[in-house]
């Protein structure tokens, strides 16, 4: 309890997979431009998130936790690009290109201090610190953290064009 006397949980998660649905033009014209194709990320299904969310607000013993909800694991860019594919069952192709013609793409879907730190960050995103990394799925959920590939297949029809 706070000092107010209320209850809280909190969740943290990290990066969340339904970010990649910002790659449109695997949408229109099943290619990933990026100038960081090794960029690593650990995305994390929106269903982990919502599940601890639930068990958390059933559960009193969740009472003033602070959960860091994260991916499966780590996986470059190439790598969540190869597993849209496989979900889509199309091929998609990964274009390296150079970082100011990044920037201004990156630039028609974030701010520019966004844009401005994910390229320093080289398209990584940072690793947490050593007392946030362990994850809530298995200890709340009881089961591993969802993969980046079953996200793909849950969003498959996100990635097609309308018809």
């Amino acid at each position: 309890m706070d000092e107010a006397g209320l209850d809280r949980t909190f969740l943290r998660p990290g990066y969340y997979a339904t970010n990649t649905l910002r790659w449109q033009l695997i949408r229109t014209g099943r290619v990933l431009r990026t100038a960081f194709p090794e960029a690593v990320t650990s995305p994390v299904h929106e269903r982990d998130i919502a599940q601890v969310a639930v068990r958390a607000l059933l559960d009193d013993t969740h009472r003033g936790a602070a959960y860091p909800v994260l991916g499966a694991g780590p996986a470059t860019a190439r790598e969540q690009v190869a597993a849209i594919a496989e979900a889509l069952g199309e091929p998609v192709r990964l274009q390296e290109t150079d970082v100011d013609t990044y920037r201004t793409h990156l630039l028609t879907q974030m701010s520019r201090p966004i844009v401005e730190r994910l390229l320093q960050a080289r398209g990584n995103m940072p690793q947490l610190p050593a007392e946030l990394a362990t994850d809530a799925v298995p200890e709340v959920l009881g089961r591993p953290a969802l993969t980046f590939a079953a996200w793909a297949r849950d969003h498959a029809a996100d990635f097609r064009s309308p018809p």
